[in-house]
């Protein structure tokens, strides 16, 4: 059968067929004969995205290939892996400081936030 069409990945610059370049995040092509969360042979996955933005690539933990897309925490949140889809950005806890997306420092001396990555947030301990 011959190759489906789709739409143009957000934040991709097509120019038709394959020739597709990307100015935001890590994209890769899904493999054939490889189960890759959803996607099909030959589409464009979103696999990362710039440090302090949260990776969209999923609805309800579906894969869409069109929401594809980094999307940039505010001022007062964080994300704590811009790799992982299920991990979107969180409000900055009282107790740390946040600029860019990132948890970047404790605002009491000798406090330590530690990540934990089955909730995508940061604990104080």
């Amino acid at each position: 059968a011959p190759p489906t069409c789709l739409n143009c990945p957000a934040g991709g610059v097509c120019r038709g067929g394959a020739d597709v370049s990307f100015a935001l995040g890590r994209w890769t092509v899904a493999p054939a004969g490889v189960p890759d969360d959803g996607a099909e042979a030959g589409m464009y996955v979103l696999r990362a995205c710039p440090a302090g933005q949260s990776l969209v690539n999923s609805v309800r933990g579906k894969f869409s290939h069109d929401l594809q897309t980094c999307r940039a925490c505010t001022s007062s949140q964080y994300v704590i892996d811009s790799t992982l889809g299920n991990i979107s950005c969180k409000t900055c806890p009282a107790g740390a400081v946040c600029v860019g997306g990132l948890l970047t420092a404790p605002r009491v001396n000798g406090s330590v936030w530690v990540p934990d990555l089955s909730r995508g947030v940061y604990v104080l301990t």
